[in-house]
């Protein structure tokens, strides 16, 4: 087993300059929060709405940003699920198709937000409506869809400190 001492060792070179990871979004300025759901994959992602798995892909191939935003994903939609920046269902849990493949690709992605509806011209949210074709944010970290691009922070990764106290505590003889 690896100890204290030798996982300091390994890591400290990383220090300089560290793993770091968005903080949830700030939904102040233009975002205004459309629609909830369960954080099922954290991350924050900006780009435009859109419903049909073969846009998705058309629209990553022009080199736009994509929300993909579904009732539910089947495997049938992995082609605009890759091409995604982000996803967002209005069914499933943490264990659903979007929630678990989001997770393992590393997609920010929210996951049952049933008190919204999708329509042929967007999504309908209790905070209000986005159209299809709008800069949407999706913040999997927090479980919402946000109409307008949502600012976020870089933060050092919550493991970095960790390091840095067992560092210390080598460093004191203490490990």
């Amino acid at each position: 087993p690896l100890d204290r001492a030798e996982a300091v060792a390994r890591c400290v070179p990383l220090l300089d300059d560290p793993p770091t990871i968005e903080a949830p979004g700030d939904t102040t300025g233009d975002a205004t929060v459309i629609a909830t759901g369960l954080p099922a994959s954290p991350g924050l992602a900006t780009g435009v709405l859109c419903t049909d798995p073969d846009q998705a892909v058309e629209l990553q191939a022009e080199g736009r940003s994509v929300i993909l935003v579904r009732r539910e994903t089947s495997p049938s939609d992995v082609h605009g699920m890759a091409a995604a920046a982000g996803l967002f269902t209005l069914l499933g849990g943490l264990v659903s198709h979007a929630a678990v493949v989001a997770r393992d690709w590393g997609l920010p992605a929210v996951v049952g937000a049933s008190e919204a509806t999708l329509t042929d011209q967007g999504l309908d949210g209790p905070g209000g409506f986005a159209p299809i074709g709008a800069t949407v944010t999706v913040d999997g970290s927090v479980g919402t869809l946000a109409l307008g691009a949502s600012a976020a922070g870089r933060h050092e990764a919550p493991e970095v400190e960790t390091i840095r106290r067992w560092a210390r505590a080598v460093a004191d003889g203490e490990a």
